[in-house]
């Protein structure tokens, strides 16, 4: 059985829209995760053609990885959007040692255990 540090990381795409209206406070929105960049391309061009047609004053390119990125400075009434993919490394099994509440949590709370994980259901 490989130790955690053995593994190599794995990470998923983040595809994410932040808006900032003219009158209201901004938001940052994830839309949605993907497991391959491919994926999360399409995905921003999809949230861009179907929400954002009539946007002025856009931007666009490309990360040196591959991902692309789209802005506006007015998406309608002023207001701003990016949208963007974000990489996060997926922590894998057991790389954070056991721990207790230290001030006064419920010691069964949260241990994951009586709740069984997601993806252990699908076999049984």
């Amino acid at each position: 059985k490989p130790k955690v540090a053995d593994q190599d990381p794995h990470y998923v795409y983040v595809v994410m829209v932040d808006s900032n209206p003219q009158y209201t406070e901004p938001i940052s929105d994830i839309h949605a995760i993907y497991a391959t960049i491919k994926d999360a391309n399409n995905a921003l061009k999809g949230i861009v053609n179907s929400e954002y047609d009539g946007a002025e004053e856009t931007n666009q390119g490309c990360e040196d990885d591959g991902r692309i990125y789209w802005s506006s400075d007015d998406a309608g009434e002023g207001e701003r959007v990016e949208v963007y993919i974000r990489v996060l490394e997926v922590k894998p099994p057991g790389c954070e040692p056991e721990r207790e509440w230290e001030n006064g949590g419920v010691d069964d709370l949260g241990s994951g255990e009586e709740y069984g994980e997601r993806d252990s259901e699908e076999g049984e």
